[in-house]
């Protein structure tokens, strides 16, 4: 996941809260706080699958408006008694780049915010999973990398991988054999690959490369959680392995079209059409595109679905149509549909679309303006992170 300002200003709020408390407590028996000292929240559910999780001051918890100043933070205020806190140069400058960066992304909500070409993992959020390993530190003069087509397949789909070898060429000269093989979560065979030797390159000089390429199609009858797993074996019999995970899950939904798009104040709503869909809360995230399918913003939705099909809609915040040049059609894709389960632990489902992007009917940007998104709560965020980047006086 992209470490957005965002995701950045959580973590530096947290960590100057704790300052700011220790200060205001210092020498004092009051009880230090421990999580584990409180029973674990509930109705909440996590996974390490989801793409975009927001901090809980994005997603509407309640926050308290700071009044600290730059002198009260830093401990300097006139007639304070008890420590000083003092905080670093290094540190108050850190909050500076944060606040300038939060200042600009707290303009938008955060289910529309800007997006270009770099943030790949929205742009292509089920492409190509690769793996490197370098194992010179190690004392042997070789790399190996490994290559998945996608990260999550449904039953049925076909699974290409590839494995390469690099590096010193007498090392590479001493492989006998470079097995493949689909392993589960503890590294398990269940399903013995057979590798096609596709290239071979500078076997003559000091530095060489071999690649290996599987093919096989994905079983309905293995787990969810699976690892592409290969062995490379020398002559003196040392062995070296590397596994790169992958999941096999059937499609929960499908996403199958756009409907009529309308505007609600400063905002475009863009409704999406599922079908085929196992009852429950989905959460869609999407990419729009201008009309030469260049990346304008990435929008996020949610609905409760009782039946098999529904909408769920999504929105575009004004100023990030209001830049367009002209009015024109827009593009929506780079699908990602979850849906979360409601039991803690439980596996997310995955749904998918019948086609990479679909068409929106034109747009015409004049019809919205350049005005920020106004949230109070970002608004005292980001005074507090100003403050804490403003040195004392």
């Amino acid at each position: 996941m992209i470490k957005t300002p965002r995701i950045l200003a959580a973590a530096l709020l947290t960590s100057s809260i704790a300052l700011v408390w220790l200060a205001a407590n210092n020498g004092s028996n009051s009880h230090v706080h421990n999580p584990k000292d409180e029973p674990a929240p509930q109705n909440v559910t996590t996974s390490s699958d989801d793409s975009r999780l927001q901090p809980s001051w994005a997603t509407g918890s309640k926050v308290q408006k700071s009044a600290l100043t730059p002198n009260q933070i830093s401990g300097q205020t006139s007639g304070q008694t008890g420590s000083v806190l003092q905080l670093d140069p290094a540190l108050t400058s850190t909050f500076q780049n944060v606040a300038a960066g939060y200042a600009v992304t707290s303009q938008f909500p955060s289910w529309s915010v800007p997006l270009d070409q770099h943030q790949t993992d929205l742009l292509n959020p089920n492409g190509e999973s690769l793996n490197h390993r370098d194992l010179t530190p190690a004392g042997l003069p070789l790399s190996i990398s490994m290559a998945l087509s996608a990260y999550r397949y449904a039953p049925g789909e076909i699974i290409e991988g590839a494995v390469s070898l690099s590096g010193d060429a007498d090392t590479l000269r001493r492989v006998r054999n470079v097995s493949v093989a689909i392993t589960d979560s503890r590294l398990r065979p269940i399903k013995e690959l057979k590798a096609i030797q596709a290239s071979q390159t500078g076997s003559n000089s000091t530095s060489a490369g071999t690649r290996w390429e599987t093919h096989i199609a994905a079983d309905p009858e293995w787990p969810q959680q699976l690892n592409y797993t290969t062995v490379v074996t020398l002559n003196d019999g040392q062995t070296v392995s590397q596994s790169s995970p992958f999941q096999v899950t059937a499609w929960s939904a499908m996403i199958t079209g756009v409907g009529s798009h309308w505007q609600e104040g400063n905002e475009l709503v863009i409704p999406v059409t599922v079908r085929d869909a196992s009852p429950g809360y989905y959460k869609l995230g999407a990419a729009l595109f201008d009309q030469q399918q260049q990346p304008v913003a990435y929008l996020q939705g949610k609905q409760s679905l009782s039946g098999s099909s529904g909408t769920i809609k999504l929105r575009v915040w004004g100023s990030l149509l209001q830049q367009l040049e002209q009015p024109q059609k827009l593009w929506l894709g780079s699908f990602q549909l979850r849906n979360v389960p409601s039991r803690p632990g439980s596996p997310i489902q995955w749904g998918h679309s019948q086609q990479d992007r679909y068409p929106i009917s034109t747009v015409d940007p004049a019809r919205f303006d350049a005005e920020p998104y106004q949230d109070e709560q970002a608004q005292a965020r980001l005074e507090f992170l100003q403050a804490l980047g403003t040195p004392a006086h």
